[in-house]
């Protein structure tokens, strides 16, 4: 029960997380009017909490494609412009990286025992894309909101991670042991019926009388 509560606990955190994400895009769309890739960035963190929440990885993994859609988008543009010499090739490479980490979380909700490793991994690889922001553009790039917004994004994966580690495994093990359960079930009543015939036939043979065959019958039934 313990180790269930902080697993529950756990989602919640990550799920508040992607809540702030959520926010944070909203705020964007505020202070530069609508645009339809920051606002499918507010649907895919919204779906990603919700799954955290009700603790449904695949509502997460469509959220995290969702969420992937925007950085799709740029790098597609990136490698367009690439073909002229004024285009920093440089955001190439930082695109690249903002698409792997949303694939490496989509990844890691569909496969829930690798969930914490993948988790993990996403979070190095938005931790990478943050260090090669400052490299190669320098500290100047930064303010408060965008040092916000990728920690959010690296604290969001790793915890993703290890709050969905199992918990797909865990509704499939408590599926298995209801169909075995059931199997069982039928087993047994197939066993009744079988024992039920072969009485019935000694009964017609005139083996065992009718009171006795009653009795054996109420027996064999429970009754």
């Amino acid at each position: 029960m313990i180790i269930m509560e902080k697993k529950s606990g756990l989602r919640y955190v990550a799920g508040a997380v992607y809540v702030v994400y959520a926010i944070l895009n909203i705020i964007e769309l505020v202070q530069t009017g609508f645009w339809i890739w920051t606002f499918l960035s507010v649907v895919g963190a919204v779906l990603v909490a919700a799954g955290l929440f009700i603790a449904l990885p695949v509502l997460s993994a469509i959220g995290s494609g969702v969420c992937g859609i925007e950085p799709i988008r740029m790098l597609i543009v990136y490698l367009s412009f690439s073909v002229d010499s004024w285009f920093p090739k440089r955001y190439i490479f930082i695109a690249f990286l903002f698409v792997a980490f949303w694939i490496l979380l989509v990844i890691a909700c569909l496969n829930t025992e690798n969930a914490k490793q993948l988790g993990i991994v996403a979070g190095v690889v938005a931790i990478v894309r943050l260090l090669a922001i400052f490299i190669m553009d320098g500290l100047y790039q930064f303010t408060f909101m965008g040092v916000l917004w990728q920690v959010i994004l690296i604290v969001g994966a790793i915890l993703l991670g290890f709050a969905y580690t199992g918990v797909q495994n865990k509704n499939i093990t408590a599926l298995s042991a209801s169909t075995a359960q059931r199997t069982k079930s039928v087993a047994s009543v197939g066993s009744q019926i079988e024992r039920l015939i072969n009485l019935k036939s000694l009964l017609d043979s005139g083996v065992i009388t009718q009171e006795e065959f009653d009795a054996k019958k109420k027996q064999i039934l429970g009754l």
